[in-house]
């Protein structure tokens, strides 16, 4: 009986180690949902995305389980199709990161020179 492409996507999954790439990626995460927890509960700044500034009114752990969901769910899935195109998963992660480094340091650059009088 043949296996579902899907079925053995997940089987192969579990036998491989996950990128470093993809665990980058999942820190740099970590690291701005606890520094925006930090800084908006501060009083320091605002949470820009309005979805995510609804579920942070709704509590820090809404807030986290959103964010979590909003950066694993999609690593995840990734990491599931990995085999397809190697070089362009780890491409992409690594482009998305530098990416997400600098839109980070632009917007608290930003949020930090329109704090200074």
């Amino acid at each position: 009986m043949r296996q579902n492409g899907l079925i053995r996507m997940v089987r192969g999954a579990r036998k491989r180690p996950v990128l470093p790439e993809t665990v980058a990626f999942a820190v740099l995460c970590i690291l701005d949902m606890a520094s925006t927890i930090f800084v908006v509960r501060s009083g320091l700044a605002i949470e820009a995305n309005p979805f995510m500034a609804t579920l942070l009114s709704k509590g820090v752990l809404v807030f986290a389980i959103g964010k979590t969901f909003s950066f694993l769910l999609p690593l995840g899935c990734i990491e599931l199709i990995r085999p397809l195109a190697p070089a362009f998963i780890r491409k992409s992660l690594q482009i998305g990161t530098i990416g997400y480094v600098a839109i980070y340091l632009i917007g608290t650059l930003g949020g930090i020179h329109s704090l200074v009088p």
